[in-house]
């Protein structure tokens, strides 16, 4: 109880202390850039403060019980006995039941429906299955280093000792798993989305040029003026488009309706389908698309009527034609087509963008120069805004860099924490080894071969949690990707795998495992090999 009081009340201040300096020298948006003050107050209200150091003593107390437990029902002589560790942790031999029971009950919870937009099973299941893959460690741990028949080399000697240990090695590297395993997943997942993004952005930017206007006093293209830009020399094809917010629910926030030129035909090209999409609408209908976020927020699909009641009390009825990624607008989208809506209902919406394709010999700076000239006799003169495609993905890609930069370091922070672990059992169990090290030392081993010894131990080891760790990881990714991040922004996203990053990551966690553990232990090789000999107290 005592350990675990003070690791709780080290852990709060060192988070506060984190804390403090993160929005100090990060900001308020953690780096993200949205807000031009880095000025900001880290509260640390009391009560939290009470429950996150009480987990640090229920932790330890739980961890403690059954070894505890276990330990007691030895006789008094083989408690006094060093190296009796792992018979404290017999009960270990069973726990990948329950670990394959806790996995099971990860798997039921994905079942779970979100709360809200809080997505409750998600969270259960990377819980559970957490504690289930850490349980199950040792069972891997059995089946991936056996003893081996006879002891020739160095390696067969570090896998005959990690073999007679297999729980006590169990609890030195649940650490390590846990957190590599969250960065795997964090990893993975922040992976996939970019990449995502970026082929979303492939798709819906087609355009070579884009323009907008950048004056609130004038927040419309006139009608006059997009005839003349569709009219100038070297234009193969000009689109301008404009939205407006609408209320479906008075219980939701507003929805975003976009009118532009589109056709059943090309909805495929100009929006990124998801799903099954239907040929025709309904008779009297208007065929519209809607965002991903329309199917959970209201329940439409491919073939879905809604009746949109718009300004002046016209009501437009719609037929849902497919199902189309958005990652702008959490909150849904439906895309119209702007000529029917103008023919058939009389109504057009303020066409506040456009999009230009020059003819193929035609360079897109020329391009915004004829577009410039022909605005002068505009009142829009000089309230133009160009950009190309590749600027606005590359904006679209900083921004989300930005908005993530901050996982990198709570990444690098959760595997730090895991060494630290490693390092502090693996130095426990040195000085339960005192005797062992110094009975090598007296057979004619030096303190660089048992050094040498020791670092094979723990790169076997950290090869273990790395393997482990690596797989559940991948396991949590596909919960974030494929339910905690649909059910909570209410959009999809492709899975892309980072082989090459995950592989750097498995080498460096393997080296700085190893090196932590051997420079943990390297000053615990004594050279008082007679007393450490006479260490025999039973």
């Amino acid at each position: 109880m005592c350990c675990g009081l003070v690791g709780g009340v080290l852990g709060v201040g060192l988070g506060w202390g984190l804390s403090l300096a993160v929005v100090r020298y990060l900001g308020v948006d953690l780096g993200a850039g949205y807000f031009q003050t880095t000025q900001g107050t880290v509260a640390l209200p009391l009560l939290d403060t009470l429950l996150f150091a009480g987990f640090g003593v229920v932790a330890t107390l739980l961890g403690g019980l059954s070894p505890a437990l276990q330990t007691g029902q030895m006789a008094l002589h083989q408690r006094l006995r060093a190296g009796t560790e792992e018979a404290g942790l017999q009960f270990a031999n069973k726990a990948h039941w329950v670990g394959l029971l806790l996995c099971g009950v990860a798997a039921v919870c994905l079942f779970i429906p979100p709360y809200g937009n809080i997505p409750v099973g998600g969270y259960l299941a990377v819980a559970f299955g957490l504690f289930g893959g850490i349980a199950m460690i040792g069972v891997v741990v059995r089946a991936l280093i056996r003893p081996p028949t006879q002891l020739r080399e160095v390696a067969d000697l570090a896998k005959s000792r990690l073999a007679s240990t297999p729980n006590l090695l169990a609890v030195g590297l649940s650490g390590v798993v846990a957190s590599f395993a969250l960065v795997v997943a964090m990893h993975v997942m922040i992976y996939s989305f970019r990449h995502s993004l970026d082929q979303w952005l492939t798709q819906v930017l087609p355009a070579p040029l884009y323009v907008k206007l950048n004056n609130a006093s004038i927040p419309v293209f006139p009608d006059a003026f997009q005839k003349k830009v569709a009219e100038l020399p070297g234009v193969d094809l000009v689109e301008f488009w404009g939205q407006q917010a609408i209320v479906l629910d008075p219980k939701r926030p507003a929805v975003e309706l976009i009118a532009r030129p589109i056709s059943v035909q090309a909805a495929a090209q100009r929006l990124p389908m998801t799903g099954n999409t239907i040929d025709e609408p309904k008779v009297g209908t208007l065929p519209v698309w809607v965002s991903e976020p329309m199917t959970d927020l209201y329940g439409l699909q491919a073939g879905s009527t809604l009746e949109l009641q718009l300004d002046q009390g016209v009501r437009v009825p719609t037929t849902v034609m497919g199902v189309w990624r958005d990652y702008t607008r959490q909150h849904g989208a439906i895309v119209l087509p702007k000529a029917e809506l103008l023919e058939q209902f009389n109504v057009q919406f303020k066409d506040t963008q456009g999009a230009i394709w020059p003819q193929q010999n035609i360079p897109v700076k020329d391009m915004v120069a004829r577009i410039e000239q022909a605005a002068n006799t505009s009142p829009i003169a000089e309230k133009i805004d160009f950009a190309e495609p590749g600027e606005i993905r590359q904006l679209s890609l900083d921004i989300f860099d930005r908005s993530f930069a901050v996982t990198y370091l709570l990444e690098i922070a959760a595997v730090v924490i895991g060494l630290f672990g490693v390092g502090t059992t693996f130095s426990a169990m040195a000085l339960q080894r005192k005797r062992e090290f110094a009975l090598l030392g007296a057979m004619g081993a030096s303190p660089r071969w048992v050094l040498k010894l020791i670092a094979r131990e723990a790169l076997i080891a950290s090869l273990v949690a790395a393997l482990v760790g690596l797989t559940i990881g991948l396991a949590f990714a596909a919960i974030l990707i494929f339910v905690v991040n649909p059910q909570s922004f209410h959009w999809t996203m492709e899975w892309f795998t980072p082989w090459r990053d995950l592989c750097l990551m498995v080498s460096v966690l393997v080296a700085m495992s190893t090196a932590t553990v051997t420079l943990a232990l390297r000053d615990k090789l004594g050279t008082r090999l007679v007393e450490q000999l006479k260490e025999d107290w039973a």
